[in-house]
C-alpha cells in the first residue's frame, strides 16, 4: 500500500473512533435517600476520573455525563450522612442507573458533664431512629446505642457548657445534659433546618437558614443567643456570587476568626453540576457588611466545619 494512502486512512479511522466515541458516551442517572426512605436534596454525587460532580435536586434525583469507557468510582456524600462509594464500568451507549441509601452520622468534639471529649448523632435501621453517643476517645474501643445513647429527631451537633442544642421542623431546642439524658429547657421558632453553624460566642450561635434566592444573597442567617433564647437577629448577607445561568449556592461552613465571619461554598450551574471551583466569602463582623469573595479552583464543594 502507498504509504501517503495508509498514512490517510489510518488518521480517517482514529478520527471515526474519536467521534464516534464521543457520540457513545455513558450517562449515569440515579437517587439518594435517606435511610428513613425521603429524598436527599442537595447530596454531592462526584466522580473521581474524570473529576466530574453534580447534586442531588429536591427529589434526591441526580444525571452525570458524558462519562467515557473506563474503570471509575461513583461517590455521595452529604453533611450529617455516612459517604458511600460504589465501583462500576463504563461501556459505550450503555448507561447507568445507581441508587443510594444513606445513613445519618455526625461528630462533634466536645466537653460533656461527663467527661467524654466527643458527641456521635447516628441513625440505625428497623426502625430508622436517630441516637446521640458520647464517647471519651476515638482511638481504641467501640460505641453502641444498645442499651446507651439518647433517642433523637436530629443529627444536630451543638454542645456548649453542659447543654445540647437541636434544630428540627422549624424549632431551635434547648436541653440539659446530665447522666447521659436530656431535659428539655426551652424551644423557639426558627427559619429552615440546616444545620451550618458557629459559635459567634458561648452564648451565642449562627445558624444558616434556607437557601436564599436571587442572584446576589449568600447567606440567610439567624443569630440566636442560647442564653436567653431569643433570636437577637436575622438577615441576608450578599455579594453578587451566583450567576444568572447558576441554579443554586450551597453553603458548606462558617466559622468566625479575628473578626471575620468566613463562609464556604459551592455554585451549581443550570444542569446541577458543581463548578471546579471553591468560594470563600469573607466578612466584617459583627457589622456582617464588606463582602469580599475569594475563588480556589483547586477544589469544590467544601465540606462543613463549626468551631
Amino acid at each position: 500500500m502507498n504509504p501517503r494512502r495508509f498514512l490517510i486512512f489510518t488518521f480517517s479511522l482514529l478520527l471515526f473512533r474519536v467521534f464516534w466515541g464521543y457520540g457513545q458516551s455513558v450517562k449515569i442517572t440515579g437517587h439518594v435517600h435517606a435511610d428513613d426512605g425521603s429524598a436527599l436534596s442537595g447530596a454531592s454525587v462526584t466522580l473521581r476520573v474524570p473529576s466530574i460532580g453534580t447534586v442531588t435536586r429536591p427529589d434526591g434525583s441526580f444525571s452525570l455525563s458524558p462519562i467515557p469507557d473506563g474503570r471509575f468510582t461513583l461517590s455521595v456524600s452529604s453533611i450529617g450522612y455516612i459517604g458511600q462509594s460504589k465501583e462500576f464500568v463504563a461501556k459505550s451507549g450503555k448507561d447507568l442507573v445507581f441508587n443510594f441509601i444513606q445513613r445519618f452520622f455526625t461528630m462533634a468534639r466536645v466537653e460533656t458533664p461527663d467527661g467524654d471529649e466527643f458527641m456521635i448523632v447516628g441513625g440505625v435501621n428497623n426502625p430508622s431512629t436517630l441516637y446521640l453517643l458520647t464517647a471519651g476517645t476515638l482511638t481504641e474501643g467501640a460505641v453502641t446505642s444498645v442499651g446507651n445513647g439518647i433517642e433523637t429527631t436530629s443529627w444536630s451537633r451543638w454542645f456548649k457548657n453542659g447543654y445540647y442544642y437541636k434544630r428540627t421542623n422549624g424549632k431551635f431546642a434547648k436541653y440539659k445534659y446530665e447522666n447521659k439524658a436530656l431535659t428539655t429547657v426551652a424551644e423557639i421558632p426558627v427559619t429552615g433546618n440546616s444545620v451550618t453553624y458557629t459559635w459567634l460566642d458561648d452564648k451565642t450561635l449562627m445558624l444558616e437558614n434556607a437557601s436564599p434566592t436571587g442572584t446576589d444573597p449568600i447567606l440567610s442567617y439567624s443569630i440566636i443567643n442560647v442564653e436567653a433564647m431569643a433570636v437577637t437577629k436575622s438577615g441576608t448577607i450578599s455579594g453578587q456570587a451566583i450567576g444568572k445561568t447558576d441554579n443554586d449556592l450551597s453553603v458548606g461552613s462558617l466559622v468566625l476568626r479575628n473578626n471575620k465571619l468566613y463562609i464556604g461554598f459551592s455554585i451549581f450551574n443550570a444542569n446541577w453540576n458543581a463548578s471546579d471551583t471553591a468560594y470563600l466569602a469573607a466578612v466584617d463582623y459583627p457589622a456582617l457588611d464588606k463582602v469580599r469573595i475569594f475563588k480556589d479552583t483547586r477544589s469544590t464543594y467544601p465540606g462543613a466545619a463549626g468551631k
